[in-house]
């Protein structure tokens, strides 16, 4: 016969039956070793989920079988931060995490800042090639008659 409960190992005891007696039977299972994971966030509102199920939220102890874990943190903003965490027989381990706005779900920031900066060198394009397709206006007698090795100097230039 087997006994299975939660949180430890199955018991197992043979018995014999003998002339139809009916025999008291005491099992007893060992306890497994356990390992415990207190998650910690920087917002006290932020949710945690291990492997797939809701767990609570900031600031949580859990109790875990020792092996590999994914832990998740989400915020209602959409953030999400996603561990492998692997514990280990009678460990207890402090998980502090912190969710960056980089770990948002949709479009990230930096798509903003890339599209800006498209924008702003076609703006610059654009000028650049309209301001050099207008002609250049001389004024004055003989316009571009000057020697290149001459500098002009001004009147009443400062002493």
């Amino acid at each position: 016969m087997r006994a299975f409960v939660k949180g430890r190992a199955y018991a197992e005891e043979r018995i014999t039956l003998q002339n139809g007696k009916v025999m008291a039977l005491t099992l007893v299972g060992r306890p497994l070793p356990m390992a415990h994971l207190r998650v910690t966030t920087d917002q006290a509102s932020d949710v945690v989920s291990v492997d797939g199920s809701r767990a609570g939220k900031s600031g949580i102890e859990l109790e875990l079988a020792p092996g590999e874990h994914r832990v998740q943190i989400s915020r209602a903003d959409g953030a999400t931060k996603s561990l492998d965490v692997l514990l280990h027989d009678n460990e207890t381990r402090d998980l502090r995490v912190t969710v960056d706005l980089a770990e948002r779900k949709g479009i990230s920031p930096w798509w903003y800042v890339g599209g800006g900066t498209v924008i702003a060198a076609s703006a610059a394009t654009v000028a650049a090639v309209i301001l050099s397709s207008q002609s250049t206006k001389y004024e004055g007698n003989a316009a571009g008659t000057l020697n290149p090795y001459v500098v002009t100097a001004s009147h009443g230039a400062h002493r």
